[in-house]
């Protein structure tokens, strides 16, 4: 994964304030500060005291966008397989990690971006930064893992397609955008992730 696809934010989240009626909304935005460096990792801090809390976002620029009909719900896939395992970590590991240090970890994939999100105490900043690069950087992408992660997305997808809301927004997704790759679903299909390969997401995940 190169670093310019990568944007790193640590913040306590800013938040909006509401004062009144639904016409009287006020948007406050904190201080913040902004750094890119020279190998295209860009970083942005807020600063907020309210709490001991850190939360640390981070934004791949990949997703639906990046795909084809083809390899479909690759984006994915990649987030998965990214919570199964590192070079230093095994998934218990990890997890055992995760709970020691109380921090809460979590992903989404989107048309645009994947982002990784976590929460944790600000004395554990350190254990954070650390399991959110290996998880970025080191992921095994184990084989045996991956076979398991394709039929847990596949049963994810068949929940998804009983939801009549998620019908209504593929519809939608089709008859609006028309061709992909925004008209494909950000999960992908059942046939394109049954027949995903490792190799396939490897190649992805080193563009």
């Amino acid at each position: 994964m190169n670093f310019p696809r990568v944007i790193l934010s640590l913040l306590v989240l800013f938040t909006a304030a509401f004062a009144g009626s639904n016409q009287d909304f006020k948007f406050s935005f904190p201080n913040y500060s902004y750094h890119k460096f020279d190998n295209g990792f860009e970083l942005i801090l807020v600063e907020n005291r309210t709490n001991p809390l850190i939360a640390s976002v981070v934004v791949v620029r990949t997703g639906l966008r990046n795909e084809t009909p083809e390899n479909n719900g690759v984006s994915h896939m990649l987030e998965h397989m990214t919570f199964n395992g590192t070079d230093r970590r095994t998934q218990k590991q990890l997890y055992d990690e995760l709970d020691f240090h109380g921090i809460y970890l979590n992903a989404q994939t989107s048309e645009d971006y994947t982002t990784f999100m976590a929460l944790n105490h600000k004395e554990q900043i350190s254990p954070t930064l650390d399991i959110l690069s290996d998880m970025l950087f080191h992921s095994t992408f184990s084989p045996a893992k991956f076979e398991k992660e394709k039929g847990i997305i596949v049963e994810e997808i068949r929940k998804d397609s009983e939801n009549p809301d998620y019908k209504e927004e593929s519809e939608l997704r089709k008859a609006f955008y028309l061709k992909p790759p925004y008209a494909l679903p950000v999960l992908g299909t059942v046939e394109t992730v049954r027949n995903m390969s490792r190799e396939q997401v490897l190649s992805y995940y080193r563009e």
